[in-house]
């Protein structure tokens, strides 16, 4: 028996040379196959062979099965090879039904890099059953999901590789185009799923401890950001990556693990570390580890901002510049630690961490390594102190002249001093030649986990480094009287990058201008807040579609505040019944609760008729206890107004020409008297919206702000436009209900539509999304509630807002009367 398959090795080369398939590849594969198989796997594996021989299957198809299954058995993985043959070859038998040879060939030969990222048996059969189904539903991806797979999995689990690849095909189904954008990475949607299944500690999740960070150690902001979102860095990454032609079409950028980097002032750091990723940290223990390498990045990153300048890259030669880069960062951090002395050690920790401590007098061989040179100078520098090592003469008299330079009283005096160190370590390097192929930028790199690839540090020309010089001058604020604001307003010179920023300590007026409206007013720049991301639900993908739509709160308009004091004059009979609601609504302190069964004392009244009843005869009712109540109202209204363009329009047949928005605008008025006189805290917003990238929100009025003229002009000042898409302002106007202390909490909605906007065509498509708003709201304890005036809400309203969450006001110039009563009955019961 055990010959046998030894004897058809033999006879299969034969086989295989007659068909003009065997080559050197071929061979050694076959030798591998019969060393590392097990009888019956090898008897399979060779009659595959002659099987595919037999049916005159093509050369390179055969080349690959036949090196393709032992290449893959090597990686056992706890079993992973127990039957490898049967479960490729039923795969390809699966595949075969959809896809071409070509294609098939692809896939053989992408399962020996696919093989080292899988864990075990389970996993490399579950890879291959999804490979089957994402054939069946988009075959014509697959080349491209196939050359991208093994980088994918070095990055993602086989679990997250599997939800991240099934999202696509489902969210773009029959779209071969757009899958394919996915699987490549080119689509924002395929980053930000592929970013929320890597493995490790994603930036996302510490970004805001690290802005609090930064902001105690240096006083000041600093622009952060993931490094997969700014596509200009992806040529720094690949400084410290080694080029694979076979993942020449997915975006690296989002792939790469890689160090952090400073463009344009914006430190970019790594999208996700892994303290399992060996090409980033081989020693990384836990999460705390990754929190800190990200800590420990920002604080670097930082002190190159703060204290380095540019120099001229190709004045020096690429050991020169490694060797400049390795003064200059521990220059940085040298002054960093002056000022902030904590930070030593956790860059000093980090350093030990990751690689120990090398000892260059070990050997020869060791000691003429310009690696381990740099990398003993590299921690003797961050030290200042080289007793941890075994000192190396070059590693003294480094650190030696380290210590001189950096005693100097001006830190601007150190910038020609660490270009002469960094050209005199170059050249007391043995074997130039030799030490610029082997001291490549990528080779420091997993012992100094932490540190930036020093890009910043270099431009390419002279014109380059003024120019950076001209960004980084400092603008200076000052304050001015008016006189100089007159005679300097109208400069042509002045913009945003001007070197001073003038203010007036008063709004300013100019001859001309419409009346009572300031400069500020026509010309400022409005404010919008950072975005806000959302996700989206899909009903088709039946998932929500990650940070799908993005927000930004825009400054609310001023209006006058005196035409919402007119609303209020011209509907004194309506002002009248709010009052009389108004009285009847407020909290009456302690109350009387009578005929209790169990209570805090005894209700005369009741006894003495319990008491009658037994004298009679009969049975009495024992409800003769009573117990006080405090009767208070503990709720927090927020009144979200829909100011999508639908509003603009005019009432048909109203005698004050009014448009749909000058009616909700009056129902807030009233029902902001009401809430006002109660006592409940109340906050009204604003939204529209021009697509999923600019969902506009506006704070007319916030939760902690008072009633008063300035609340009053910005309800005056909305105005209408745009589109109504309602899921994203829900989600938003949630986060701020759920910041108040109040245990009930009303979410109502105004509006005079269905959801919709400009690049959705399906209208179910938003119907579901604001749908599931609802729900989220609804299991976080708040209340919704929708009032519309659309003439066609039955249609959908109680679909998305269900039954007793909504009212439909058949005529709009009922909603101020409606509104208000609306309110009261609502919260009748949060007393």
């Amino acid at each position: 028996m055990t010959n046998e398959p030894v004897l058809s090795i033999y006879q299969t080369k034969a086989m295989l040379q007659s068909h003009g398939a065997l080559n050197t590849l071929v061979n050694e594969a076959l030798d591998n196959a019969q060393r590392l198989f097990s009888p019956d796997e090898l008897r399979q594996y060779l009659s595959e062979i002659e099987q595919f021989i037999a049916n005159k299957q093509s050369n390179i198809f055969i080349q690959a099965w036949v090196c393709s299954i032992p290449n893959v058995y090597q990686y056992p993985h706890g079993d992973t090879s127990d039957n490898v043959t049967k479960n490729v070859l039923h795969s390809l038998s699966e595949l075969g039904k959809w896809v071409s040879a070509e294609r098939l060939i692809q896939f053989l030969e992408s399962l020996p890099k696919v093989a080292p990222h899988v864990n075990s048996r389970e996993e490399f059969t579950a890879y291959l059953a999804l490979i089957e189904t994402l054939a069946l539903k988009a075959p014509r991806n697959l080349k491209t999901l196939l050359d991208n797979a093994p980088m994918l999995l070095d990055v993602l689990p086989l679990s997250g590789f599997k939800y991240w690849a099934n999202f696509g095909v489902n969210a773009h189904a029959n779209n071969a185009a757009a899958i394919d954008a996915y699987f490549s990475l080119s689509s924002t949607e395929s980053q930000t799923v592929f970013q929320q299944q890597r493995r490790g500690t994603p930036f996302s999740d510490i970004q805001r401890q690290l802005q609090f960070f930064l902001r105690a150690v240096w006083g000041k902001e600093f622009f952060m950001r993931p490094i997969a979102s700014c596509y200009t860095a992806i040529s720094n990454i690949d400084r410290y990556a080694i080029e694979d032609s076979t993942n020449a079409k997915v975006n690296s950028g989002v792939i790469s693990n890689a160090v952090a980097t400073i463009e344009n002032g914006v430190i970019l750091l790594p999208d996700a570390i892994d303290s399992d990723d060996h090409s980033n940290s081989p020693s990384l223990p836990c999460r705390k580890s990754e929190k800190q390498v990200y800590r420990a990045m920002a604080a670097h990153c930082a002190a190159h901002l703060r204290y380095s300048r540019p120099r001229v890259s190709k004045e020096y030669n690429a050991l020169e510049r490694v060797c400049i880069e390795l003064f200059e960062d521990a220059r940085v951090e040298a002054l960093a630690i002056r000022i902030f002395p904590g930070l030593k050690s956790l860059w000093l920790g980090l350093l030990r961490q990751s690689s120990p401590l090398p000892s260059i007098r070990q050997s020869p061989q060791q000691s003429s390594n310009p690696k381990l040179t740099l990398q003993c100078i590299s921690v003797a520098l961050l030290n200042m102190d080289i007793e941890e090592t075994n000192p190396h003469p070059l590693v003294e008299l480094s650190l030696r002249k380290f210590t001189a330079l950096m005693k100097r009283d001006m830190p601007d005096g150190h910038f020609e001093g660490i270009e002469q160190l960094g050209c005199w370590l170059a050249r007391e390097l043995k074997v130039i030649d030799e030490c610029e192929r082997s001291v490549a930028p990528f080779s420091l790199r997993p012992l100094i986990v932490y540190r930036d690839d020093n890009q910043y540090l270099w431009r390419q020309t002279t014109a380059d480094i003024i120019r950076w010089e001209i960004q980084h001058q400092r603008q200076v604020k000052r304050t001015v009287s008016v006189m100089e604001m007159v005679n300097e307003i109208d400069c042509e010179l002045a913009d945003e990058n001007a070197q001073e920023i003038w203010v007036l300590e008063s709004e300013f007026f100019r001859d001309g201008d419409p009346e009572n409206v300031s400069m500020n007013e026509q010309e400022a720049k409005e404010r919008t807040s950072p975005p806000f991301l959302y996700p989206e639900w899909d009903y088709g993908l039946d998932a929500h579609r990650p940070a799908w739509v993005t927000l930004t709160e825009r400054r609310v308009p001023k209006g006058n505040a005196e035409d919402i004091d007119r609303i209020i004059a011209k509907r004194q009979i309506l002002v009248r019944r709010i009052k009389a609601m108004v009285e009847a609504l407020q909290p009456k302190g302690l109350i009387r609760l009578r005929k209790q069964y169990e209570g805090d004392g005894l209700d005369l009244d009741a006894a003495i008729e319990a008491m009658k009843e037994l004298r009679r005869g009969a049975l009495p009712d024992m409800n003769i206890d009573q117990r006080l109540k405090r009767q208070e109202r503990d709720l927090a209204v927020l009144v979200l107004l829909d100011l999508s363009q639908s509003t603009l329009d005019a009432i048909p047949n109203d005698i004050e020409s009014r448009t749909i928005l000058n009616v909700a605008q009056e129902a807030t008025v009233m029902l902001a008297s009401a809430l006002d006189g109660i006592g409940d805290a109340f906050a009204i917003h604003g939204f529209s919206s021009n697509g999923r990238h600019d969902v506009q929100y506006q704070r007319v009025k916030d939760f902690e702000d008072e009633y008063d003229d300035a609340a009053k002009s910005r309800l005056a000042g909305i105005k209408g436009g745009l589109s109504t898409r309602m899921g994203a302002a829900l989600r938003h106007a949630k986060t701020f209900l759920a910041e108040q202390p109040q245990r009930k909490k009303l979410l109502l909605l105004v509006s005079d539509g269905e959801p919709a906007d400009i690049d959705v065509r399906d209208p179910l498509y938003l119907q579901a999304d604001t749908r599931r708003a609802v729900e989220e709201l609804c299991s976080q304890g708040v209340i919704p509630y929708c009032l519309t005036i659309d003439p066609n809400a039955d249609n959908y309203v109680c679909q998305v807002f269900g039954q007793g969450h909504y009212t439909v006001v058949d005529r709009v110039t009922q909603l101020p009367d409606v509104l208000p009563n609306l309110f009261a009955s609502l919260t009748k019961r949060a007393g």
